[in-house]
């Protein structure tokens, strides 16, 4: 490979190809079979075949394939693209109901002293932080998710805060501050886009009141592509040193699929309850 990432082939000097693919260099074995370059090349070839033949998928553990063409994880990241389509548009309709979005005014209490609280006015979103595993999965009541930011606002008033207050180490919001408006304050205003919202009213003090609807949409799709967080989760997108545990395809019977395979989770779970019976 050059310099600027051309490849080029040590053969016939072409770019776009190296030595082991080039045409060239096959045809040239083929018309000379006895020759030294063609015992190479034909060796090669065998190496190949037996390399391919013993391949092991990282993803759903198939033979003779790899990820990349792991015919598996394309279907499924198809069905995860719809899933995430069908989620944002049931998103933005339970927004455009309550009147959540750009434009709102809303009011946000402390996490501590719901006697204190600040008003602000909706910005923009985070859209990228929005994906249907807030309604397909449980895990929506931990704190990574539910402080997960979905619109920006900006402070316009506070109410509460005292002179003690504002000399602590621990300012208070002030006018014209930058507010998250995160999944969790926001959860009680529409419960529809979550899949456990008891769970979040438990382990979360910022409860958000809507004080001016927005006559703003929010629109029903507004990803460009499927979030960054959601391919790490179904170990579509894996990290160059992940090990092999974390390159597997999640397994069925994860609550995770129950939307997008559904029959393939209903019975993963039939077979391990199954499973569980025989043991007993």
């Amino acid at each position: 490979m050059s310099y600027n990432g051309t490849v080029r082939c040590s053969w016939c000097y072409n770019v776009g190809h190296n030595k082991a693919g080039c045409p060239q260099r096959k045809k040239y074995a083929l018309e000379n079979p006895d020759s030294y370059e063609a015992k190479r090349y034909f060796a090669e070839q065998e190496r190949r075949k037996e390399t391919v033949k013993n391949r092991v998928c990282s993803y759903c553990g198939g033979k003779d394939h790899n990820r990349r063409g792991c015919k598996v994880l394309k279907e499924d990241r198809s069905l995860i693209i719809q899933r995430q389509e069908k989620y944002e548009k049931h998103f933005a309709d339970v927004c455009n109901s309550a009147g959540l979005g750009p434009g709102t005014l809303i009011k946000i209490a402390d996490q501590y002293n719901e006697d204190k609280y600040c008003v602000g006015l909706i910005t923009s979103m985070y859209p990228s932080n929005i994906d249907f595993l807030f309604q397909d999965t449980e895990a929506v009541a931990h704190y990574s998710m539910r402080e997960r930011t979905f619109f920006n606002a900006r402070i316009v008033s506070t109410s509460g805060y005292t002179e003690e207050d504002r000399n602590s180490w621990s300012k208070p919001p002030a006018f014209n501050d930058h507010l998250s408006v995160s999944a969790g304050s926001i959860q009680s205003i529409i419960p529809e886009a979550f899949a456990d919202t008891e769970a979040i009213s438990r382990t979360h003090g910022r409860k958000a009141e809507i004080l001016s609807k927005s006559t703003r949409k929010v629109p029903e799709k507004f990803n460009d592509s499927v979030p960054e967080q959601v391919l790490k989760r179904f170990a579509i997108k894996v990290e160059k040193n992940a090990d092999k545990w974390d390159k597997q395809r999640v397994r069925l019977l994860d609550s995770v699929w129950d939307k997008i395979r559904p029959e393939e989770h209903r019975e993963a779970k039939q077979k391990r309850k199954e499973e569980n019976n025989n043991e007993y």
